[in-house]
């Protein structure tokens, strides 16, 4: 088994891989009464959302996912899918939703890493093996504090953290 395909943010013109949440309000298929399915082990969620931070504002922008979907497909906040394979109920279908700039009402932490992997992955990855580690704190969607852990994380890499 691999691990779960990670969610993107999209944060100061560069893509990050979400490493880190403990907070309440990012994406919930359930609040769209939708209901994705994992159809391979390197996305057992069944879904994989890309946000972006623009204007101090943590935005739902995309959503792809596999399950079983009936017709008409499920809206995400009024939008039907870009993309759609509706499948059957043999093999299950395909999602892909655009160009969303839903606002999300999350508050707490993300952590991105970004950059180059400067160590062998995990399957629960750490954020120091990214070249860039960001720490963004929200409440209700926007943007209070942000900080560049790249530093950090390049410590925590060195050998000699270890002795």
């Amino acid at each position: 088994m691999t691990s779960q395909q990670p969610d993107v943010v999209l944060y100061k013109r560069r893509h990050y891989e979400l490493v880190g949440a403990d907070g309440d309000g990012l994406f919930d298929p359930g609040h769209h009464n939708m209901a994705f399915q994992g159809m391979q082990t390197s996305n057992y969620r069944g879904y994989v959302a890309t946000y972006a931070v623009k204007g101090g504002e943590l935005l739902l922008r995309a959503v792809s996912g596999t399950g079983f979907f009936e017709e008409p497909p499920p809206r995400i906040a009024g939008h039907l899918p870009t993309k759609a394979e509706l499948g059957s109920i043999i093999r299950g279908g395909w999602l892909e939703y655009t160009k969303l700039e839903l606002p999300m009402a999350y508050t707490g932490r993300l952590v991105l890493g970004g950059g180059a992997f400067l160590a062998k992955p995990g399957f629960f990855p750490d954020p120091s093996i990214y070249e860039l580690v960001h720490e963004l704190r929200f409440e209700e969607g926007h943007l209070v504090e942000a900080k560049d852990l790249s530093a950090e994380a390049a410590q925590r890499r060195s050998p000699t953290a270890w002795d």
